[in-house]
């Protein structure tokens, strides 16, 4: 919220509109986090096949924005493509999730791997 507020109530300054790439981002982080904090084996990662991912990917239009764009983008599937793109940028970029909290989406997106 303090980098890419959604909204100015919050008074951290002018609201910005997140695009896809961003909420990736921003489910990835809330989806890692308790993963991290409290590993526990029954919340197994949602399985997703090369195909669906693949799938995924080619129909996105990352740069799409706004809540419209969340709702038609992020199903299940770009739920777990977003802790994927952050599990990733943790393991390459030997980070700690509390790390990864305070960089912005860009870093992790592109640096991920």
């Amino acid at each position: 919220m303090v980098h890419k507020p959604q909204d100015t109530k919050h008074g951290y300054s002018q609201a910005v509109s997140y695009s896809i790439r961003n909420y990736l981002i921003f489910e990835g982080l809330a989806g890692v986090l308790p993963e991290v904090l409290y590993p526990h084996e029954a919340f197994p990662p949602l399985p997703i096949t090369k195909e669906r991912e693949a799938e995924f990917w080619s129909e996105l239009e990352p740069e799409a924005a706004g809540m419209e764009a969340y709702m038609k983008y992020m199903n299940r599937a770009a739920y777990e493509i977003g802790a994927r793109i952050v599990r990733n940028y943790l393991k390459n970029q030997n980070k700690t999730i509390l790390e990864a909290h305070r960089l912005f989406d860009e870093e992790l997106y592109w640096k991920s791997g």
